[in-house]
């Protein structure tokens, strides 16, 4: 007994050792298992396919009338992965990285203002033979979704804009008077700039580990040079 019991005690104990030194050492890998199984929970799994020259990532699951949703900016497909928990028992659910955004192409060479993401997103829809969806948008992803139902209502069951950007407003929203300063808060230079970016978006803001959040913290940082472009 006493034998059986050294032998759990010292599994869990290498497990713990093991967890700790990628929590603390090995973030990247932290956040990667984390996403897998998010993903997992929420029945998506990931995809790719070409349309328009660019490779989209994307992840797909659940049945029933589709779903499309489009992250913001800065954002990526997991953004979403959350929700879609709540979704994919009910809907057919895709959610794509935009082009300049997660794992798809980022080529400054090319325009990345609404109208050229929407004739992406055209293309993106034709490929994966989308006749009939519902489009969701939230921030940048609104403006594109609000702007893509405009040119193509017709496969449009129904238009979900979450906080869409492009819309005028009076006042003018928190991120425009930054904006009018000459200050994205979007754009990512510091650990004190990505925490303001946090307080910004969140009203309850979620329990992040803090080697994620230096994780997540350099990847915003080193995308922050190209968004720029974008912004």
């Amino acid at each position: 007994m006493k034998k059986i019991f050294k032998i759990i005690f010292s599994f869990f104990l290498v497990l713990i050792l093991v967890l700790g030194i990628f929590y603390f050492f090995f973030p990247e890998k932290l956040y990667q298992v984390t996403i897998y199984l998010e993903r997992h929970r929420a029945g998506l799994s990931p995809k790719h396919l070409t349309a328009d020259d660019f490779e989209w990532p994307y992840l797909e699951g659940g049945q029933g009338d589709t779903l499309l949703l489009l992250h913001g900016f800065g954002g990526d497909k997991d953004n979403w992965v959350r929700m879609a928990k709540f979704l994919t028992p009910y809907y057919h659910v895709i959610i794509p990285d935009l082009p300049g955004f997660g794992e798809n192409k980022k080529d400054p060479a090319l325009s990345y203002a609404v109208k050229d993401q929407v004739k992406r997103l055209d293309h993106f829809a034709q490929a994966i033979k989308l006749n009939t969806f519902y489009l969701v948008g939230s921030s940048m992803g609104g403006h594109i979704a609000a702007s893509y139902a405009a040119e193509h209502p017709d496969p449009i069951l129904g238009l979900i804009l979450i906080a869409p950007g492009g819309l005028k407003s009076a006042p003018a929203s928190i991120f425009e008077q930054y904006r009018q300063k000459g200050d994205n808060f979007l754009l990512i230079k510091d650990e004190a700039s990505f925490e303001r970016m946090l307080s910004f978006l969140f009203y309850h803001r979620p329990f992040i580990p803090k080697p994620l959040l230096k994780y997540l913290t350099q990847r915003a940082i080193d995308d922050q040079s190209f968004q720029a472009k974008l912004s």
